[in-house]
């Protein structure tokens, strides 16, 4: 089974993923590290691609890592916010896939730092005087978070909402990868 986490930045697809892998003996890969890949450093601008065309752009390169991980093992999850429903959906038609999309129709500053996952950069931007590098972040989170909503629909895959309670929205998510 290949799990695919996705959803809009800073909405706690790591935590989830670390979740899973302490219940399920599994790989993981996040695909923050694959920006750094020849062909995705290549695209100009692909940081401020809208989600969609973000997420367009990176699938070749998703599709041939999940071709591999099928060969090669038998559970892995995979997590990212390049990770787009219409991918979850396509994929599941040829490899056995379970997905879930995490977002925030609401949050603050202070509630995406509370739950900023391994590397806190907001966090760490606001106390190193970097603040005008968060600005905007939250309109950002729930903007993209509306827009994996919208596609979740379309597509059929499961969202979660996870402005209502961050924490009891993270065990459902769990609940629901682990039910396959």
């Amino acid at each position: 089974m290949i799990y695919l986490i996705g959803g809009a930045p800073r909405t706690g697809k790591s935590g989830l993923v670390q979740q899973l892998i302490t219940r399920k003996p599994i790989s993981s890969l996040s695909t923050d590290f694959l920006y750094d890949l020849d062909q995705v450093r290549a695209i100009t601008n692909f940081d401020k691609l809208d989600v969609l065309k973000k997420g367009e752009v990176f699938f070749p390169i998703l599709e041939r890592i999940i071709g591999n991980i099928q060969r090669q093992s038998e559970n892995c999850v995979i997590d990212g916010d390049v990770i787009l429903p219409r991918h979850a959906d396509f994929l599941s038609k040829k490899y056995e896939i379970r997905a879930c999309f995490l977002g925030l129709s609401e949050a603050s500053i202070e509630e995406i730092i509370q739950h900023g996952g391994h590397f806190n950069w907001p966090k760490y931007k606001l106390e190193n005087g970097m603040a005008k590098d968060v600005e905007g972040l939250v309109e950002r989170t729930i903007q993209k978070s509306e827009i994996i909503a919208s596609e979740c629909v379309k597509y059929d895959q499961y969202y979660l909402d996870l402005s209502a309670d961050f924490t009891l929205g993270q065990a459902r998510a769990l609940r629901y990868l682990l039910d396959s």
